[in-house]
């Protein structure tokens, strides 16, 4: 389970939790994510092939094991900031999970948070 300490991060600061991994779970990676989604839309008749993109901002390892591992990720201060508009949305996401070596990494958890402008507290 992915605890965020904060609902909302201001740009240029780091987001901060903790994993508690689930019994059986071998979780090792935190990945610090941001996913552009365009909403299916209908443009005079055609629709649109609704798009979604994903950018890996920053990793950290977390100690495997049963126990709680904390984390820290920076957001760049450039952003993007979170959107949820009508055309398109910015989500971002701790990601958790395993990443080993040459194989494919497995998402375990995500946990979404917002981005926003200004300056907040560390």
């Amino acid at each position: 389970m992915i605890t965020i300490r904060q609902a909302e991060v201001a740009a240029g600061n780091s987001v901060r939790g903790s994993v508690t991994p689930d019994a059986g779970t071998n979780v090792n990676a935190a990945w610090l994510v941001w996913r552009l989604k365009t909403v299916y839309r209908n443009f005079g008749g055609e629709f649109a092939k609704p798009i979604e993109d994903y950018t890996v901002v920053a990793k950290c390892p977390l100690k495997a094991g049963p126990a709680e591992a904390a984390f820290e990720l920076a957001i760049p201060e450039g952003g993007p900031l979170s959107h949820d508009g009508k055309l398109f949305q910015i989500i971002w996401e701790v990601v958790v999970g395993t990443e080993s070596g040459s194989s494919k990494n497995e998402v375990v958890e995500y946990a979404p948070f917002k981005v926003v402008a200004g300056a907040a507290p560390p």
